[in-house]
Parts: C-alpha cells; sequence; structure tokens
C-alpha cells in the first residue's frame, strides 16, 4: 500500500500563498508586540519616580547600559517610528496578498477592498 503525498499543481501557489500570509500575521504581531513594550518603557520614564533621575538602565542585546535618559527615550522613540513604518508595511503587503488569495479562490473582491481610509 503507498499513498501519495504530492500536492495538486493547482493547490500549491494557493498554499504558498497562505502560509506566506500566516507568516506576516506572525510577524505584524511580534512588531505590534514590541512596539507595546516600548510604549509601555516611555510610560515609565515619564513617571514620577524616573521623572527626575538623570541616567537610567537600559536593556539592548542582552546586555544593560546605563545611559542619560534623554538619550535612551530618543532611542526608543526612533525605534517606535521604525516599528509603526514596518507594521504598515507589513500591512500593505497582507491586504495585497490576501486580494490575490481570493483571486486564486475564485472569490470575487467586493468594491470596497481597495478602499483607503480617510484620515491616519
Amino acid at each position: 500500500l503507498s499513498l501519495s503525498l504530492t500536492v495538486p499543481l493547482s493547490l500549491s501557489p494557493v498554499c504558498s500563498l497562505s502560509f506566506h500570509l500566516l507568516c506576516t500575521l506572525a510577524q505584524i504581531v511580534d512588531y505590534d508586540r514590541r512596539r507595546n513594550t516600548n510604549r509601555e518603557a516611555l510610560g515609565h520614564l515619564q513617571r514620577k519616580s524616573l521623572a527626575k533621575a538623570d541616567k537610567v538602565w537600559m536593556s539592548m542585546e542582552n546586555m544593560f547600559f546605563r545611559l542619560p535618559k534623554p538619550e535612551v527615550v530618543s532611542l526608543i522613540e526612533q525605534e517606535q517610528a521604525g516599528l509603526s513604518d514596518e507594521i504598515e508595511t507589513l500591512r500593505a503587503r497582507l491586504h495585497k496578498n490576501a486580494a490575490e488569495l481570493h483571486r486564486m479562490e475564485g472569490n470575487p473582491l467586493s468594491s470596497a477592498w481597495d478602499l483607503k481610509p480617510v484620515s491616519q
């Protein structure tokens, strides 16, 4: 008794695109967690207990550094901006790939699919 484990050629691109969609979603979740951690850190730096501190401890790449507070705030804000840009890029890619997956599955897209928000 032998079983064939080959994927039909018509399913292969759909599976590949689905895998890429799931990977993109996981990456968005990971970046969003990092962004929330940074937001929490900025909140802690602005609280009264650290408001008057000249230098604060910061963990980076599994090492601890004692840096001036304005420099730490600047580093975190720069990372926040980079993460937000990357998340927006990934969301745009996710939207495009989801539309392509709908087309590959033979599902029609509604006319509202490509609507853009009025304001951000």
